[in-house]
């Protein structure tokens, strides 16, 4: 019996997981342990569904017919792939690969998924190859003669059995025959011959060959040899690089030449185009299964196999003297949402749409391959009258355009962009690595600034990319090795002139780059997810600084969005206080306007909880978002600190100068305390001061230092509080 619960779960839960499901070409399930089906999404329904009883609830053997025996005896739970002969509802058989994996759903336990792929055309064509492979060997079982097949690249043949047989060596004896093995057992009236006949084969004058000799058997008598080749394949000189071929024993058709020559001569024609007809036949069944291999299923274009293939032979030896091409790397812009939000079938619509623009724009020259999802490889030969760079900047420049236009699938319009990354031959690499990567590096370029054009690659990229992985790597060893150091920027109460404080930053000295700008630190802090080994290092060390100081300076410390939605963030923040004796009532913690928005809701909550005890809050960057006034309404701050660009133009911009002013009335509308930073000489001072602004921050009274120097600064230039005096 099904279970309602799960049904029910299924149904209505978790719709999105399960839409995508519906929506699958694969025929999939759910079912219970006892194999009944808690679930079916439409290509299963449309495959298995008989009229007179529903889906959900039927066991999978009622509904799954498998061919040569009951489903139980093919099918139990356990994660398993399983090659079987179904049949549809309709009665229709096929070959199915069925697919069964656990599936937890949890308070309602452990179920099954169940995929089915019809593989019947694959099936087919083994059998096919399995056929004529077949043929081949009884073809040379048949034909009694011995098989030899020859590399030359490696210098390597490989014999058959009846091959030794018929010179009297044992086939199950491991020993290797060499080339120059079989040379001295050459009747030396015949050799000269032989090698001869050999040479003009491997040197382009014929593809098949044939001669009767005498060779020395294993007992040391001679035998006559009858021998036929072919060459499958020669290099690009014309050299032989493949020929295969076969071996006859006719000492007893020479002593009976003259009773039987005409039909020997005829018998041993039959039997060579038999082994001739049936090795063509493997040949072109081994051909077209090459050629699959390097097409790509979805768009039908070469795929990352074959595009490397060419891409290696355009490249082998250091290319052509005189020839030149590009390589271009397409990545396409906005497609997974795409697939998110249409799901894959329309995914694929539009990649096949977008592989016919690229090709087309393309045109007959060059190739166009799919590397793997959305991304696509384009080699571009250039004419010895074509400048290299204008035909390169024409196609990719025309790719964009076409792949901007909106595709329309199932009803829907879609816009998608591309981006290209360009690479050179030979100017950018003479190996087919190299060029790959340089595009690549390109690409890059291009999408982490503009995306919808392109970039030709430089060599300020590949230095970028050799500093950016010198970053990722030294900055995981800096968090986990608590290398990043806290340094601290004074901040004046601008009334009295005196220091109220200091703001707390992050530096980092590279083992081999120097001095790391924070703007380049951080963000990879925040890509590898280190957001709380460094804030806790920094917050601790920079707490221990701060309780040698005087207890009426606070500490700012600047906290990251995700760091604010998290709701463990006021308990490990207050723990880290209080093992380092340092007062919450002295923190200030700094939120920046431009990444507060996504997290606004979350954060109201964190904030409440860092206000209860004593923490305050300033708005940071104020200005150069477009929601600060909302932020202002949601989260109660105590502090307005002014983005640093309307301070350095605020000596010669009018506009600059009317924000600041207004900034200090929302201030003191909002009974906040407003902060500037920059502050650079004793001009920009004197304006803040007469505007109003209570704090001030900049070079002007000092940069950020260390702790040993901001304890110097201190003792210089802070006077005690009341109560120390």
């Amino acid at each position: 019996m099904v279970n309602n619960r799960v049904a029910s779960r299924l149904d209505k839960s978790e719709p999105d997981y399960f839409r995508i499901l519906s929506e699958l070409p694969i025929e999939t399930a759910v079912c219970a342990e006892d194999y009944s089906i808690c679930y079916a999404n439409n290509a299963f329904i449309k495959t298995f569904w008989y009229p007179d009883r529903p889906i959900i609830g039927q066991l999978l053997s009622d509904l799954i017919k498998i061919c040569s025996a009951d489903l139980s005896t093919k099918l139990t739970l356990r994660p398993q792939i399983s090659e079987l002969n179904l049949a549809k509802s309709n009665g229709t058989k096929y070959w199915g690969q069925v697919n069964l994996a656990p599936l937890y759903l949890d308070d309602l336990g452990q179920h099954w998924i169940i995929q089915i792929s019809d593989i019947t055309d694959q099936k087919i064509e083994q059998s096919k190859l399995a056929y004529k492979e077949n043929v081949w060997q009884n073809a040379i079982r048949a034909s009694k003669h011995g098989v030899w097949d020859y590399f030359a690249p490696t210098q390597t043949c490989y014999y058959s059995d009846e091959w030794k047989a018929i010179r009297g060596f044992d086939p199950s004896d491991p020993k290797e025959h060499t080339h120059q093995e079989w040379e001295q057992r050459v009747h030396p009236d015949d050799l000269s011959f032989v090698l001869e006949t050999i040479k003009r084969q491997q040197f382009g004058e014929t593809d098949t060959f044939s001669y009767d000799y005498r060779e020395r058997h294993a007992l040391g008598h001679y035998i006559w040899i009858s021998s036929r080749g072919q060459v499958l394949e020669r290099e690009a000189n014309g050299q032989t690089l493949r020929a295969v071929g076969t071996d006859f024993d006719i000492t007893e058709l020479k002593q009976q030449e003259a009773e039987r020559s005409t039909k020997t001569a005829l018998e041993h024609k039959r039997h060579l185009l038999e082994l001739e007809k049936a090795h063509i036949e493997t040949k072109k069944a081994h051909e077209k299964a090459a050629a699959i291999s390097r097409q790509d299923p979805l768009t039908s274009l070469p795929n990352r196999r074959a595009f490397s293939e060419k891409l290696d032979k355009l490249t082998k030896n250091g290319g052509l003297a005189s020839a030149k091409f590009g390589v271009l790397i397409v990545d396409l812009d906005r497609f997974k949402p795409v697939n998110d939000t249409h799901g894959h079938s329309v995914g694929d619509s539009v990649i096949c749409e977008a592989a016919e623009r690229i090709k087309k724009s393309l045109g007959n020259k060059g190739m166009a391959a799919r590397l793997g999802g959305d991304e696509f490889g384009i080699l571009v030969p250039i004419l010895k009258r074509e400048n290299l760079t204008d035909k390169l900047i024409s196609v990719a420049t025309s790719m964009i355009a076409a792949i901007e236009v909106p595709i329309t699938t199932s009803n829907i319009d879609v816009e998608i962009g591309a981006s290209i990354g360009i690479a050179k031959f030979p100017d950018h690499g003479q190996r087919a690595a190299e060029l790959m990567r340089n595009a690549d590096l390109a690409l890059y370029e291009v999408k982490k600034t503009t995306r919808g054009c392109w970039a030709i690659f430089t060599s300020s990229m590949a230095n970028a990319h050799s500093e950016r992985s010198a970053l990722e790597t030294g900055i995981r060893h800096a968090v986990k090795n608590n290398e990043l150091v806290p340094f601290f920027q004074p901040t004046i109460n601008l009334d009295t002139m005196q220091l109220s404080g200091f703001e707390v930053l992050s530096r980092w000295t590279h083992p081999e780059l120097g001095e790391v700008s924070p703007q380049k630190f951080i963000p990879l802090i925040e890509q590898f997810k280190l957001n709380k080994p460094f804030g806790d290092a920094v917050i601790s060390r920079a707490s221990k600084a701060f309780t040698c100081w005087p207890a009426h300076l606070d500490m700012s410390l600047n906290v990251s969005a995700c760091a604010l939605a998290s709701a463990e963030f006021p308990d490990r923040l207050l723990g880290i206080m209080e093992q380092t004796g340092f007062s919450p009532k002295r923190l200030i913690i700094e939120v920046s306007e431009s990444i507060a928005i996504d997290y606004l809701s979350t954060a109201r909550a964190v904030v409440g909880e860092l206000r209860s005890h004593g923490i305050r809050l300033a708005l940071d960057n104020f200005g150069t978002g477009y929601s600060g006034l909302k932020y202002l309404q949601w989260l109660e701050f105590d502090y307005l600190k002014m983005d640093r660009s309307f301070t350095k133009s605020l000596k010669t911009n009018t506009e600059a100068r009317k924000v600041m002013e207004s900034v200090v009335s929302i201030a003191e509308n909002f009974d906040l305390n407003p902060i500037v930073i920059g502050i650079e000489d004793s001009t920009t001072l004197k304006m803040v001061r007469e505007m109003g602004y209570k704090y001030g921050q900049g070079y002007y009274f000092s940069k950020a230092l260390s702790a040993m120097a901001a304890t110097d600064y201190v003792t210089n230039h802070c006077a005690p509080s009341a109560d120390e005096a």
